[in-house]
């Protein structure tokens, strides 16, 4: 503000124009170090061989017969299906009967016998 309240046109055009941020690669770009993308390649190589080194867990499939022995390191039991499927059946016939009343079928009966009565009835008159 030169004498008298003034402005320059320089002052005026600075405060007229929109101040424009950088964007985000700018400021990446900004930021960037030889260390930086050392550390990146560096990260990409290692992922990379972590995953082509891995191998498979398991490269069978079932039904398939493996080449070689596999050594199991756990213990674990196969199950006999006809040892199963007899200690199925003995708790099936161990276990007490349980019937549940079925009122709408002993109502139907009851209708049935009742028209039978009534009929026969009919019939003697």
């Amino acid at each position: 503000m030169w004498p008298f309240g003034q402005r320059t046109k320089k002052q005026e055009l600075k405060r007229v124009q929109p101040v424009h941020e950088p964007g985000r690669i700018a400021m990446v770009a900004q930021n960037l170090s030889v260390a930086n993308i050392l550390v990146c390649i560096g990260f990409i190589v290692l992922i990379s061989m972590i995953v082509i080194m891995g191998g498979q867990v398991m490269p069978w499939r079932l039904s398939q017969k493996p080449m070689q022995d596999i050594r199991v390191r756990t213990a674990f039991q196969v199950l006999d299906l006809q040892s199963t499927e007899k200690a199925r059946q003995q708790a099936r016939e161990s276990t007490p009967n349980y019937y549940k009343l079925n009122s709408s079928f002993l109502e139907q009966v009851e209708q049935e016998l009742t028209g039978l009565y009534t009929n026969l009835q009919a019939v003697q008159e």
